[in-house]
């Protein structure tokens, strides 16, 4: 951080400067009475330059992370990213099994290690109702690293386990230390084998009891990463709210992960006892409807704030934006039984007719009632609130779920990628947000 030490009083102007060696080499190079007539402006458009300079430099150090999921293909391949937006890219996933090596892309022993490659994180499976499926002849793994890494942004290996079968082999696999150890060095050995930054822990979400395999886990990745060239990325997407009944080790987590993306969305479902139609990131409590039973960023006990109060830097913690839509069926209102629900991409929302859309002031986000539907969604205005909120807690950054879903392929190239570039500006420049009513 610059600071602005010292202040003189020159033609009638109070003048700061970073420090009384700055006017002195400045009058060394001009006659006096020059310095005196231009040291109002110099000296104004040094500190500018100079602020500048600063603000453009910590906008650089906050992370903008996205997702790049394996469903992305055939309608987002890697050369149609917008690697200038991001600066780390999470390559998702891989999935842990109840088999060693227990890691699905290693799926079978050769010559006595585990090389094989699954076939289907590297060359992308296009499930396009085609039987055989078709497949892509260029190698979409490869491809992703290399043109990430042309544009200076890191990619990572997602592994972990998500719901059914994946959750239970983490639990599984975190049972026992052997487990553990051989998990760990085969996901960091195919990542580094590959030519991957690190590793994204994607456990949704560790319990109680699950809380020393949950430690012993990210200590042994941490290990086994500073031991790469250069010491491998380790970042992890954790529960939008550090409850007790989590598994999480606070002092372990702080130690070991380079980036705590917090997951802000879907948080419509509150505790999911009693599921109602409701926002998915609102950043405060609906104060419209009664009976809202949906969290917010910013409430209390919940989101970054409550991360913040368990003890993780908010330097270590990302705020998450979800790109993807949620439309409930058979309701339209917000505040509404939920009889079922699906996602959507954001292209999905921008192809509705404007009519029936709504927007939140106190929440901060759009919402659209359509026929017999509910959507809530985000737009350009609410993610750059979100980002400025991230900056008001002067997080580490933000995460992005997913590239997939605020890609819209027949826009025009500029218009493609939307939210993302509305996310970025918002980052780096810092730009006014418009009030919405």
């Amino acid at each position: 951080m610059i600071c602005l030490k010292h202040r003189i009083h020159v033609n009638g102007y109070d003048v700061f400067l970073l420090n009384s060696s700055v006017a002195f080499s400045i009058s060394q190079f001009l006659p006096f009475n020059i310095f005196m007539k231009k040291s109002v402006l110099c000296a104004l458009i040094f500190v500018s330059c100079c602020m500048s300079i600063t603000a453009l430099s910590q906008a650089q150090k906050k992370w903008i992370t996205a997702y790049y999921p394996l469903w992305a293909v055939p309608t987002l391949y890697p050369e149609s990213v917008d690697y200038a937006s991001v600066t780390h890219i999470v390559h998702f996933c891989a999935n842990p099994v109840m088999t060693s090596p227990y890691l699905d892309v290693l799926i079978q022993p050769v010559r006595g290690g585990y090389n094989q490659d699954s076939v289907n994180i590297q060359w992308g499976g296009v499930y396009n109702g085609n039987n055989p499926p078709l497949w892509r002849t260029v190698d979409i793994q490869q491809t992703l690293i290399s043109k990430a890494h042309d544009n200076k942004v890191k990619v990572l290996l997602s592994v972990g386990g998500i719901f059914g079968d994946g959750a239970k082999a983490m639990s599984y696999i975190a049972e026992d230390v052997d487990r553990i150890n051989t998990f760990v060095v085969a996901s960091c050995a195919y990542a580094k084998r590959k030519g991957y930054d690190g590793i994204e822990l994607d456990w949704e979400f560790p319990r109680d009891h699950e809380r020393n395999g949950y430690k012993e886990m990210i200590k042994r990745f941490r290990k086994e990463l500073d031991a790469w060239p250069g010491k491998g990325l380790f970042v992890t997407a954790v529960n939008h709210t550090p409850w007790s009944n989590l598994g999480y080790e606070k002092e372990a987590m702080i130690s070991n992960f380079d980036q705590i993306n917090v997951m802000t969305y879907e948080m419509y479902g509150g505790n999911y006892q009693n599921v109602k139609t409701g926002y998915s990131s609102p950043l405060e409590l609906s104060v419209q409807y009664s009976g809202y039973n949906g969290y917010a960023i910013n409430q209390q006990g919940r989101g970054l704030k409550a991360w913040i109060e368990y003890g993780i830097p908010a330097s270590k913690l990302g705020l998450s934006i979800s790109f993807l839509t949620t439309e409930f069926y058979n309701v339209k209102p917000p505040v509404q039984p939920a009889q079922s629900f699906g996602w959507h991409n954001w292209g999905y929302v921008k192809n509705i007719p404007t009519e029936g859309r709504h927007w939140d002031p106190v929440s901060l986000v759009p919402w659209q009632a359509s026929g017999s539907t509910f959507i809530t969604f985000e737009d350009t205005v609410s993610v750059r609130l979100k980002v400025e909120y991230a900056k008001q807690l002067d997080l580490g950054g933000v995460m992005i779920y997913d590239l997939l879903g605020g890609y819209i392929p027949d826009a025009p190239g500029k218009e493609r990628h939307q939210l993302l570039k509305s996310v970025t500006r918002s980052m780096q420049k810092g730009e006014p947000v418009p009030n919405k009513k």
